[in-house]
């Protein structure tokens, strides 16, 4: 049990870390208008982001569901000095669990019911991760509805491509279990403006360490909402979080 519980945490953080009246899109075309999207959501100062997930992680003996709402908020993406501030709560055995994390001045800060710690940060292994994934060979099936000014894409990603990207982006945080990805579906919706509203993200993927292999799917919702108006708020007490080499 113990094994089976070490593969579902880590595959979680892992996972943690995708035309009525009008001429059809081609796939180009498609994945050029979701690329442009996600580049206008880069461009502004900041934003906020909802997030719900809920899991199901199963070795066929064991099962585990959990669910977690997150609530992310992104402050002066485009400068030198980039905030962000993340309320995180989950069920997990039984036990309420809430925290929050914060980065500012190089340092990730994290509240997990009162223990304050802080490290080191760097959030360019998952920029890498993301930025390599925008990539039009790992977009297949690629479908377009245009309705009332809003633009949904749904399509699949090539697994194949995910995976190789996740053994060279994020291996250090896998570790020496083996993360395959199975399915991947993403449904986009793209308002007027050319940037992204909400996201719908389906997961299917299979954890083998050698001795025990877990199936793990996540769906996923994120709802992006106050573009260049979000703000981040930092706690006052940030300077007497302890400090972790």
């Amino acid at each position: 049990m113990n094994k089976f519980i070490k593969i579902a945490l880590t595959a979680i953080l892992a996972l943690t870390l995708t035309a009525c009246g009008e001429k059809p899109m081609t796939k180009e075309e498609a994945f050029q208008y979701y690329s442009d999207a996600l580049a206008n959501v880069a461009k502004v100062d900041s934003y906020n982001c909802d997030v719900e997930m809920n899991y199901l992680i199963s070795d066929g003996s064991n099962e585990i569901k959990m669910g977690i709402g997150m609530n992310l908020i992104i402050e002066g993406q485009t400068t030198n000095a980039p905030k962000a501030m993340m309320a995180m709560e989950t069920q997990m055995f039984g036990m309420d669990i809430t925290g929050e994390i914060y980065y500012a001045d190089g340092y990730v800060y994290t509240n997990t019911m009162g223990e304050k710690t802080k490290v080191l940060g760097s959030i360019d292994t998952l920029e890498e991760f993301k930025n390599t994934a925008i990539d039009i060979k790992n977009f297949e099936d690629i479908k377009v509805t245009k309705k009332d000014g809003i633009t949904t894409l749904e399509f699949k990603m090539n697994n194949d491509q995910l995976n190789q990207m996740l053994g060279e982006s994020m291996g250090d945080v896998v570790g020496d279990d083996s993360l395959k990805y199975t399915d991947t579906k993403i449904i986009v919706t793209i308002n007027a403006d050319n940037m992204i509203n909400d996201m719908d993200v389906s997961v299917a993927a299979t954890m083998n360490d050698g001795t025990t292999e877990a199936n793990i799917t996540v769906q996923m919702k994120i709802a992006y909402t106050e573009f260049n108006s979000a703000k981040v708020i930092l706690p006052a007490d940030l300077d007497s979080y302890t400090l972790i080499s």
